[in-house]
């Protein structure tokens, strides 16, 4: 009893709510509309009735936001189980997207998990998940729902306004300039929902921002778009820990990250790559490096560059496979790589420096032409890096010898 109670008292503030939102409806277009399916609904009392509220709900809230909406929440009670199930519907429907979700309750807990799929497209679903607390809730989490698809699902309203703002909100480190420089969306061109969208991405795709969000407003002569963006704390201070054959300055050096810098994953992962080819560069091979961030207040932070180091590795041995005319210690001796001996820590042979690989290859082959072998080839060197040591291998075809027949003079 208490349970259709509540759902009774919750279908009235529903019905008042799609009230307030009605009035403010504007006329929409009717190309690139947008079909809302049926949602499933997994919870306790009147299924039907919530279903139907959800897709009243979002529909008003999208049209609100410029969409044109073919609202079929309301009609059938078959789900949709799949994004090709949602995309023949919406081409039936003479719709450019669908979108079809789930309803979920467990015990106050409510949860809408929502898809959005074009027409056109092959692709996975976009796809929105929402949480509250209480059913009561429902209208909020709809709103919050509406306005995450907005930017794949609603274009905009006339299908011709222009783009009359721009604007970025959350920025401190990167000038609003600097960010508006990677959009392709333009004061004084059309707004369009998939330039916009794809703005987004490319800004993620920047390294700089932990999250970004669209916010598109309907103002006197066309859109404003507004760019929110939250930074990835701004470098307070690098250091190193855990290294004693290199110096910290050599490794703070090859990096590009440095203190005030504002934190790019991908510039950091290419740091640490950096430093760990300057310990291979010294033979340390098997030595890592990762990092640790100590958050100091919300937009500063530390780095620390974490190395363990690993004991130097020596070449132990040279194999030259497939060399049968020639023997392998005369080629050896052709070679800028020598294997470790006791004079290696004087003269500081045996490391292995991987750009005089593809030379020492070049210089067998060269061996092999300067005596007659001009077909000998030598294939891409192996390096196998082992606990107690390295071994690099060169395979070799020495094809046939041609040797010089009598040489004669005329005239």
């Amino acid at each position: 009893m208490r349970s259709l109670k509540r759902s009774g008292i919750f279908l009235v503030l529903i019905a008042l709510t799609l009230l307030g939102l009605g009035g403010r409806a504007s006329a929409q277009s009717a190309s690139g509309k947008v079909l809302v399916l049926p949602f499933a609904v997994n919870a306790p009392g009147d299924k039907d009735a919530l279903r139907k509220s959800v897709g009243q709900l979002l529909s008003e809230r999208l049209r609100q936001q410029g969409a044109a909406v073919v609202d079929a929440s309301g009609k059938g009670k078959k789900d949709v189980n799949s994004p090709a199930e949602a995309r023949q519907a919406a081409k039936a429907a003479g719709a450019a997207m669908a979108v079809y979700g789930t309803l979920n309750q467990v015990g106050d807990s409510i949860s809408l998990d929502a898809r959005a799929v074009a027409v056109g497209e092959t692709g996975d679903p976009q796809t929105v998940f929402v949480t509250r607390q209480g059913v009561i809730a429902l209208p909020s989490a709809v709103e919050e729902l509406a306005q995450k698809l907005k930017v794949d699902v609603a274009p905009a309203a006339g299908g011709g306004e222009k783009v009359v703002e721009l604007d970025v909100e959350g920025n401190n480190a990167l000038e609003k300039d600097v960010v508006l420089l990677k959009v392709k969306t333009q004061v004084g061109e059309p707004y369009d929902s998939r330039t916009v969208n794809d703005d987004l991405k490319r800004l993620y795709e920047l390294g700089y921002f932990d999250d970004v969000q669209i916010r598109s407003e309907n103002v006197r002569g066309g859109k404003r778009v507004v760019f929110v963006v939250k930074e990835k704390p701004r470098i307070q201070a690098v250091s190193v820990v855990g290294n004693s054959e290199i110096k910290k300055d050599d490794i703070i050096e090859v990096m590009a990250t440095k203190t005030g810098s504002v934190l790019n994953m991908q510039v950091l992962s290419d740091d640490l790559e950096k430093v760990r080819e300057l310990y291979r560069k010294k033979g340390y091979f098997q030595t890592t490096v990762d990092y640790k961030l100590e958050q100091t207040d919300p937009r500063m932070a530390r780095l620390n560059i974490v190395v363990k180091e690993a004991k130097k590795l020596y070449i132990k041995k040279i194999v030259i496979n497939g060399a049968k005319q020639i023997s392998a210690s005369d080629l050896k001796d052709e070679m800028a790589l020598k294997e470790k001996n006791f004079l290696s820590w004087i003269l500081q042979t045996g490391v292995l420096k991987e750009e005089l690989l593809e030379r020492d290859s070049a210089s067998i082959e060269n061996y092999y032409t300067n005596r007659g072998y001009i077909d000998a080839k030598v294939g891409q060197p192996q390096v196998d890096i082992q606990d107690d040591g390295i071994v690099l291998t060169f395979q070799v075809e020495e094809g046939e010898r041609y040797k010089i027949g009598n040489i004669g003079y005329k005239g």
